[in-house]
């Protein structure tokens, strides 16, 4: 069990730093109301 909680750890982690990255590219394009943040 351990095994496959650490592949699904890492897939969640990959996930969450691709939508981290995808915020942060959409952010660049966004309006001056979220340049502060």
């Amino acid at each position: 069990m351990a095994h496959d909680y650490n592949i699904y750890h890492g897939v969640i982690a990959i996930l969450l730093d691709l939508s981290h990255l995808a915020g942060r590219l959409t952010n660049k394009h966004a309006s001056g109301e979220n340049s502060a943040l």
